[in-house]
């Protein structure tokens, strides 16, 4: 389903660049076509991050779903029905299998540690009926909205929110606090 699922809040499906600068544009031309290519991702929250030592269970998970043998009812019926139901363009996708990838408690790098720790958990959940894909955003706990600023992560460019495939550009940038 992906190629790379990365700290810094994003999925890729190929290559992708070497590095990025932010605040993150898109389309990019690769500096060098044969080790570098038009990223193709889904970011979530993209902005570099850490995950923070002292705070238990602070981290990236994901876990592969087979829907129609997952032993797991409740969770089953959750995302039967959240893909049914929580958005006007999936009523009546019914998604074979689920990749769901959640990034818990991450902050921000080069933060003063003398102020109070500040962490987003946020949650994407990608999937697919084998012709159609589609990805659900999840977000928890959203406090801090951008990497370039050390001292509480509210002041500068916020995190890149969207989709780039193939030098096409479908994204919203984040740029308020909220809770879903």
């Amino acid at each position: 389903m992906c190629n790379q699922i990365h700290k810094d809040g994003y999925v890729s499906f190929n290559k992708g660049l070497k590095s990025y600068e932010f605040p993150v544009e898109f389309p990019t031309v690769p500096d060098n076509p044969d080790l570098e290519q038009d990223p193709s991702m889904i970011a979530i929250f993209f902005a570099h991050q850490d995950i923070p030592s002292s705070v238990p269970e602070s981290g990236v998970y994901f876990r592969l779903i087979n829907i129609q043998t997952e032993q797991d009812e409740t969770l089953r019926e959750r995302l039967l029905s959240d893909f049914d139901s929580s958005m006007a363009c999936t009523v009546g996708f019914e998604p074979k299998f689920a990749m769901i990838i959640s990034w818990v408690n991450m902050t921000f790098p080069n933060r003063r540690y003398h102020d109070s720790l500040k962490t987003n958990t946020y949650q994407m959940v990608l999937a697919t009926d084998e012709m159609m894909t589609i990805a659900m955003f999840n977000y928890e706990q959203i406090e801090w909205i951008t990497h370039l600023d050390n001292y509480d992560g509210l002041k500068g460019p916020p995190a890149f929110v969207g989709l780039s495939f193939e030098s096409k550009l479908f994204s919203k940038i984040l740029v308020t606090l909220y809770r879903l």
